[in-house]
């Protein structure tokens, strides 16, 4: 067991040496990216990949969030371990991504980073413990950082109302300060579901359960809440296919009267045909961000394949092995849900 230990240690270790060495490469090669969502030439009504080759690089990136005036980007990368990168504009250009700064042991997960509405605060999941000397992980919970004129502040814990003994992952804020996230809590009706607390005066308030519109017995994750409060998008897998399972991203609209419509699948409009997970609108509501998960048409099992061969299709944006890519596509696809939505 100590053996296997040792040989985990040593692959992630030269996972980690590795990566930096093809960063530093590419350090001076790095493109001049100039203008609004890193200089990228915006989507239409299909989705397409985001920035590839320095966002969606091959390798496992995914859950973007842009910050309100869109000058920073905060995105999940995993090289062994789950860390929050960022990139931001300074100067006119956009910067080479890197880890961002409020991230724990190397040893610890931390993941989906979503800005809040006024951009005073990034929240993210993390596996880190309650004691930062304690070298074990912990379970999954929910942290957030705070701007200040110095940087971000250390992670914060939002209290036992948010995270509790069981799971808890992904959140968004709207402008009311009305915080969505899923939990495994045993008060809900799936083995995921989606939450909502309200934040006042420096505190989060009891959760409360969404109705049966969004919760099923199933698993409901990812919730992105508009700053409006009018729709709330979410992931939710579905079983059979010919994968076994999907994940595909639903959206519910809110009546004038406060509740949710039945939540419908956006799989069909967006072309998904295996995994879309973590859906995020730009805080312009220009474009619908997320990530996609496929298997490589090209990779056989029953193959011999080459070592080049082999990381030629690991490495491909346009051919990950279960592994995540980031995709935007222009936002009004999402009108195209609301009446059929709202006539229920």
């Amino acid at each position: 067991m100590k053996t296997k230990s040792i040989i985990v240690i040593i692959v992630l270790i030269t996972s980690f040496i590795n990566c930096n060495a093809q960063n530093e490469k590419k350090e001076a090669n790095f493109p001049e990216l100039k203008g609004p969502y890193l200089g990228q030439k915006p989507p239409g009504m299909t989705p397409e990949l985001f920035a590839p080759g320095i966002i969606s690089c091959g390798t496992y990136d995914y859950h973007g969030t842009f910050s309100p005036d869109g000058k920073e980007f905060y995105f999940g990368r995993q090289i062994g371990r789950a860390l929050v990168w960022f990139t931001e504009e300074k100067n006119g250009k956009w910067t080479k991504p890197q880890i961002a700064p409020f991230y724990g042991k190397i040893k610890w997960h931390d993941r989906a980073a979503m800005f809040s509405p006024d951009g005073n605060k990034i929240f993210f999941t993390s596996y880190r413990p309650e004691d930062e000397n304690d070298e074990r992980a912990g379970t999954s919970n929910i942290y957030y950082v705070e701007r200040s004129d110095e940087g971000w502040s250390k992670p914060i814990d939002p209290g036992k109302n948010i995270n509790t003994e069981a799971t808890e992952a992904n959140g968004s804020m709207d402008l009311e300060d009305n915080y969505y996230f899923n939990s495994r809590r045993t008060n809900g009706v799936g083995s995921n579901d989606i939450y909502y607390s309200k934040y006042e005066n420096g505190t989060f308030g009891e959760a409360q359960l969404l109705s049966d519109s969004v919760n099923t017995a199933g698993s409901e994750t990812y919730p992105f809440i508009a700053p409006d409060g009018s729709y709330l998008l979410f992931t939710r897998v579905i079983r059979g296919g010919k994968y076994g399972f999907t994940i595909e991203i639903f959206i519910s609209f809110k009546t004038p009267d406060g509740q949710w419509t039945k939540a419908k699948s956006m799989a069909e409009i967006l072309n998904c045909d295996y995994r879309d997970s973590a859906p995020f609108v730009s805080f312009d509501g220009k474009y619908l961000f997320f990530t996609r998960y496929k298997k490589a048409e090209k990779f056989d099992k029953n193959t011999h394949h080459s070592y080049q061969e082999l990381m030629e299709i690991f490495d491909s944006p346009e051919n990950t092995i279960h592994h995540g890519d980031i995709y935007w596509v222009d936002a009004k696809i999402i009108e195209q849900f609301k009446f059929d939505n709202i006539k229920q």
